[in-house]
């Protein structure tokens, strides 16, 4: 038998410290968790043992996932986060599991969603999905609730690139009136660069789909011109080296080298989203 330290703290004549019955069993659940994971040697499983060892520990992870995304809602509402140094719920949820901010985000938004759609959070707390599958399901059946249970079944059934693309047929679906949708994304557009672990830039461009074809149409015959001389001097790369020597060639060269029709204002990498 496991001894928590709520346990311990009795033995010892002290009152049990955590009175809420959530708390309580974090507590425990993260203690048992370390007693099994320092033991824990998978060496010499047979392949079925494996497998079936991996679906358990997999649907452990996801159901521990739910109840991260659970609890981080409540540091949101309960505005617990106040208490420390950081400047928003989602920085604190961001920094408590090692996440990027965006993606603490996206795990406030699937809570949020979660109470409104009973069938799913029912499926999450069992680890039935994981937090990619959470937040396709949870942002589609959203947009139209009567497609919660097709979206769980393809959940269970087919692979995540299925998911997402049912999912974005649906939220399609639901919004027919186009201009509405792009008066959306429009303003949701945003402009986002950040450095990785290896210290490589990155440039990331969410806009509408007509900026993104003029971008793309100013872009094509920058890319192709890097093509050419590329090709002249005997090298081949990857087509997406030349997008971005055609980007850094057109935004950075100097204003007087380029004619204006060449030079476009935004150029970096596009995501559609409908």
């Amino acid at each position: 038998m496991v001894m928590t330290s709520e346990d311990r703290r009795a033995d010892h004549g002290g009152p049990p410290e955590l009175s809420h019955p959530a708390r309580a069993a974090a507590r425990l659940l993260r203690e048992l968790t370390a007693e099994i994971a320092s033991a824990f040697d998978p060496t010499g499983l047979v392949p079925l043992e494996a497998k079936e060892t991996l679906e358990d520990l997999s649907a452990v992870a996801k159901m521990s996932g739910t109840l991260v995304a659970l609890a981080a809602k409540q540091v949101s509402d309960a505005s617990a986060y106040e208490r420390g140094q950081d400047r928003s719920a989602d920085h604190f949820v961001s920094r408590t599991p090692g996440t990027s901010v965006r993606s603490a985000r996206d795990l406030l938004e699937t809570a949020e969603a979660l109470r409104s759609l009973p069938a799913t959070e029912t499926a999450a707390r069992r680890g039935e999905l994981s937090g990619d599958q959470a937040q396709a399901v949870t942002r589609a059946a959203s947009a139209d609730p009567r497609a919660e249970g097709r979206l769980l079944e393809t959940a269970r059934q087919g692979s995540l690139g299925e998911l997402k693309d049912e999912a974005r047929r649906i939220r399609f679906a639901a919004e027919p009136d186009a201009e509405a949708r792009r008066r959306r994304i429009f303003q949701q557009r945003a402009l986002r660069t950040y450095s990785d672990e290896e210290g490589a830039f990155h440039l990331h461009l969410t806009h509408t789909a007509e900026t993104g074809a003029k971008i793309k149409g100013a872009l094509d015959p920058l890319i192709e011109a890097c093509f050419e001389e590329a090709r002249t001097r005997g090298r081949r790369e990857r087509p997406e080296a030349y997008g971005a020597d055609a980007l850094v060639d057109a935004v950075c060269r100097h204003r007087d080298n380029h004619p204006k029709s060449a030079r476009p204002k935004f150029i970096v990498r596009l995501m559609r989203r409908w």
